[in-house]
């Protein structure tokens, strides 16, 4: 590409010697040229080969940048990483050691789960098994048969009022689940019936110093019948929870 422009400043300054050198011999063709316009010719002539020495210049000090900025390493990559944990130092002779205890949830009673009044508790009295509930099925308005290969399991409690004052229950509204776990791993949900005495339904009042009878049903596997090593009860009402070993 030099070379190429090279020749073309030459063929312009050629021309412009020859237009110098006819300056007066063939005037039907190239007409007279002043002494300033002369040295216009000789000065364009001029700095057109400047220009094309300059811009070949240029060229080559572009080509020694490059070559400069293709020898340098990349800069690396710095990836942002969160300050590390300064190592735990051992208290000096002049420190105190404080032990701050771990923060343990709140422990709840079965009571405060099921939101009962003040006075009012609940007592675990037996458990048993039951092909349906209640077994006097002529009797109840209400019978619980128990499905193929299942038996139910029935939990029976006391709900107290050990205050001098009626005391009104509404377990009902809680919504509340119960369960049980029986010999570390087997968990059912408990049934939630129209039993007059199931405990998970139970709305109405207590007078004071007065007591009824209450369940809560579960179906479970009939392998278990006389075959339970443990039995856990659970009672969980939205963030609340409370669990009481049984056997």
């Amino acid at each position: 590409m030099y070379n190429k422009k090279k020749r073309n400043a030459g063929a312009i300054l050629m021309t412009a010697i020859l237009t110098l050198g006819t300056v007066g011999c063939a005037e039907s063709q190239i007409p007279p040229m002043t002494d300033s316009q002369t040295r216009m010719i000789e000065e364009y002539v001029a700095m057109t080969m400047m220009k094309y020495e300059a811009n070949h210049k240029s060229r080559l000090v572009e080509l020694q940048q490059t070559d400069i900025l293709d020898s340098l390493e990349p800069t690396p990559t710095v990836s942002p990483q969160m300050p590390s944990t300064p190592e735990q130092q051992e208290p000096s002779d002049n420190t105190t050691s404080i032990d701050v205890p771990e923060a343990t949830e709140k422990p709840y009673t079965m009571e405060e789960v099921m939101e009962l009044p003040e006075g009012v508790t609940i007592v675990f009295s037996g458990y048993k098994f039951a092909g349906s509930y209640p077994e006097n099925e002529e009797e109840a308005a209400f019978v619980i048969p128990a499905s193929s290969g299942k038996k139910l399991l029935v939990l029976e409690f006391m709900v107290v009022n050990t205050s001098e004052q009626e005391q009104e229950i509404d377990i009902l509204s809680l919504n509340a689940i119960y369960g049980v776990t029986i010999n570390g791993d087997y968990v059912h949900r408990a049934l939630r019936t129209m039993l007059i005495e199931d405990m998970s339904t139970f709305e109405g009042s207590i007078p004071g110093g007065s007591s009824e009878e209450k369940v809560l049903v579960i179906e479970v596997d009939e392998t278990l019948d006389e075959n339970i090593t443990s039995l856990d009860m659970n009672v969980k009402n939205d963030s609340k929870a409370f669990t009481v070993q049984l056997l």
